[in-house]
């Protein structure tokens, strides 16, 4: 999945000998889109691939919600 931050990457990390490295990671969006749509995958999650945010904010912290309701 995407990071939450409007980009089509995702990141990793890796913990080695006490060091931890994060590298980012691009993907063909498009096609792992089509192979969600095509198992029948397609709730949200499949758009996210594309626009980089989650359909559903709500399981987010409130600083990283894009849109907040204030009631």
């Amino acid at each position: 999945m995407p990071t939450h931050n409007g980009l089509s990457t995702t990141s990793y990390g890796i913990l080695d000998a006490g060091s931890f490295t994060i590298h980012h990671l691009s993907y063909d969006y498009q096609t792992a889109q089509n192979a969600m749509i095509t198992a029948g995958l397609d709730q949200g999650y499949h758009t996210a691939l594309e626009t980089g945010y989650w359909p559903s904010e709500e399981v987010l912290p409130m600083d990283l919600r894009r849109f907040v309701d204030n009631g």
